[in-house]
C-alpha cells in the first residue's frame, strides 16, 4: 500500500481524479433514489457497473496492495464461475452487478486506509446529497403521493425505491452519516474555536433534518426503521457534545451515552402507555411495530422466512451447490429444479415474480450464501466479522449499533440490489479506519518518518501523521 511520502505529489498531479473518487459514492446516494422516477427497471445496476469500470484503471496508478488484490481476484473468479451457470440475460446482468460491487468495495477499502482519503470531504458530500433527497421525498409525499390514486391502493410510501424497506434502510444510513458528520463538527469546533452562533446553527439544522428523516421513515410503514432508532441517541449525544463540550471518555459522557441510547425505546414505550397500547395509536407504523410478537402471522414476513429456508435446503443438501453455489441470480431456477415451487404457490406475489423470471431470496445473506461459492461467502463473512470486532475494539459503539441494525435488516430484505448498499459498507469501513488512524496519530511523531518505527532504547513508537482526517 502507498505511504505518505508522495501524497502531496500525487494530489498535485491528479487533483480532479481524487475529487471524483470522493464524489462517486455520494453521487450514488443522490442518484439511487431518483432512478425509480425514470424507469421501473433497476437502473442502479448500470450505475455500479459504470462506476466499477471508472475505478478499475486507478488500481495500477494509485495502489499496490497485493493482499486486497488477491481477495478481489478470488471474488471476481467466483463471479466468473457463476457466469457459466447463468440461465439467461437477467442472471448475466446480476453477475456484472456483483462484479462491479466487489471492485468498488475492494478499491474503497484500500482508499480509506491510505493517506489520499479525505474523510471529512466524503461525509460532507454524503450529507448534502442525502439531505436534498430527503427534502425532495417530503415534498413529493405531501404534494403528489397523498393526492394520488396510488395512495388508496397502497399507502406505504417508498419514494422512488423498488421497495419501502429499501427506503427505510436508506434513511437509517443517513442517520448514521449525520452522526459521523456531527462528530467531525465537535472536533473542528474545539480545534478552530467555533462561536456559539455557528454551533447552534449546525445543531438546529441537524435536528430539523433528523426530524424529517424520522417522519419519512414512518411513512414507509416498514418495521426496519426501528432497527436504526439507536442512531437518534447518537445524534443527540453529538449535539450535546457540540454545544456543552462533554469530553468523550469522561463519567458525564458514559452516563449521557447510556441515557441517550435508551431514549428511542423509552419514547416508544411511553407513547404506547399514554395511548393505551400500540393498537390504539393512530399510525400504522406503530401498529406494525407493536405486532412484532406475531411476525409469523404476517404474510410478507412468513414468505421471506420460507425463501430463506428453501435457500438453505438448496445449498446444504447438494454438494455441488455447497462448493460452487447455484450462480448469481439463479435462485429461482434452483427452486424449480428441486421442486420448491410447491411451497411458493401459497404466496401470490412470489408466484408472480417466479412467473416473470426473477425471484430473489429477499435476504442479502441468503443470496450470498446460496448463489456464491463457499470461499467467496466465507471471505465476505470474515470481512464483516473483522470490522464488527474492530468497532468494539475502537469503542465505536455507534458503528456497532448501526452494523447490528444493518445485519438484521439485511436478513429479510434484498437491499443489496440497491446501489447504495455498497456505499453503506464504504462509509462504515472509512469511519472505522479514520478512528484507527486518529488513535495511531496520538503516538509520538518524528518528522521525516513515514512508517511506524520503535526508537531503540526508548520503546517510543513514531510515525508520520495522516493528513485531513
Amino acid at each position: 500500500m502507498v505511504d505518505g511520502r508522495d501524497t502531496k505529489m500525487f494530489e498535485a498531479k491528479y487533483p480532479r481524479m481524487l475529487k471524483l473518487l470522493h464524489l462517486l459514492p455520494p453521487l450514488i446516494l443522490f442518484v439511487n433514489p431518483l432512478t425509480g422516477f425514470v424507469s421501473e427497471a433497476p437502473l442502479t445496476i448500470p450505475i455500479i457497473v459504470i462506476m466499477a469500470w471508472l475505478i478499475l484503471p486507478f488500481w495500477l496508478q494509485i495502489f499496490r496492495a497485493p493482499k486486497v488484490e488477491r481477495v478481489l481476484v478470488v471474488l471476481l473468479l467466483s463471479v466468473v464461475i457463476s457466469c457459466f451457470f447463468a440461465a439467461g440475460i437477467s442472471e448475466l446482468v446480476f453477475n456484472a452487478y456483483y462484479a462491479g460491487m466487489f471492485i468498488c468495495l475492494a478499491f474503497y477499502i484500500v482508499l480509506a486506509r491510505s493517506p489520499y482519503f479525505r474523510y471529512s470531504r466524503y461525509i460532507m458530500y454524503c450529507i448534502i446529497g442525502m439531505s436534498v433527497c430527503l427534502l425532495m421525498s417530503m415534498a413529493h409525499y405531501f404534494l403528489f403521493f397523498l393526492n394520488s390514486p396510488a395512495m388508496f391502493v397502497d399507502f406505504r410510501y417508498s419514494f422512488f425505491f423498488d421497495d419501502k424497506s429499501h427506503f427505510s434502510v436508506y434513511i437509517g444510513l443517513f442517520l448514521f452519516i449525520l452522526g459521523c458528520g456531527l462528530d467531525l463538527c465537535v472536533e473542528r469546533s474545539s480545534e478552530e474555536q467555533w462561536g456559539k452562533l455557528r454551533r447552534w446553527a449546525i445543531s438546529v439544522g441537524a435536528f430539523v433534518i433528523m426530524g424529517i428523516a424520522l417522519f419519512m421513515s414512518t411513512t414507509t410503514l416498514s418495521r426496519l426503521g426501528a432497527l436504526f432508532f439507536p442512531m437518534i441517541g447518537v445524534i443527540l449525544y453529538q449535539l450535546i457534545r457540540l454545544n456543552l463540550g462533554v469530553v468523550v471518555g469522561s463519567r458525564q459522557s458514559r452516563i449521557l451515552s447510556i441515557l441517550l441510547l435508551l431514549l428511542p425505546g423509552s419514547m416508544l414505550i411511553f407513547l404506547a402507555w399514554v395511548t393505551g397500547g400500540f393498537d390504539e395509536i393512530d399510525s400504522s407504523f406503530f401498529q406494525r411495530l407493536g405486532r412484532l410478537s406475531a411476525l409469523m402471522e404476517d404474510n410478507s414476513f412468513a414468505s421471506h422466512v420460507m425463501l430463506i429456508r428453501l435457500a438453505a435446503e438448496v445449498k446444504v443438501f447438494n454438494v455441488w451447490n455447497m462448493l460452487f453455489g447455484v450462480g448469481l441470480g439463479n435462485f429461482q431456477h434452483s427452486i424449480l429444479d428441486t421442486g420448491g415451487v410447491v411451497y411458493v404457490i401459497q404466496y401470490k406475489s412470489l408466484l408472480q415474480n417466479l412467473y416473470v423470471g426473477y425471484m430473489p431470496t429477499h435476504s442479502v445473506w441468503a443470496s450470498i450464501f446460496v448463489e456464491l461459492n463457499i470461499v467467496a461467502f466465507l471471505i465476505i463473512l470474515m470481512v464483516i466479522l473483522y470490522y464488527t470486532i474492530l468497532s468494539l475494539y475502537l469503542k465505536r459503539f455507534d458503528v456497532f449499533a448501526f452494523l447490528g441494525g444493518l445485519v438484521l435488516s439485511s436478513m429479510f430484505y434484498s437491499t443489496i440490489n440497491e446501489a447504495f448498499y455498497s456505499v453503506i459498507w464504504i462509509t462504515v469501513i472509512a469511519s472505522l479506519e479514520r478512528t484507527r488512524s486518529r488513535m495511531a496519530d496520538k503516538r509520538t511523531v518524528i518528522p521525516g518518518i513515514s512508517r511506524p518505527v520503535t526508537i531503540r532504547g526508548t520503546g517510543v513508537v513514531a510515525h508520520s501523521p495522516r493528513r485531513d482526517m
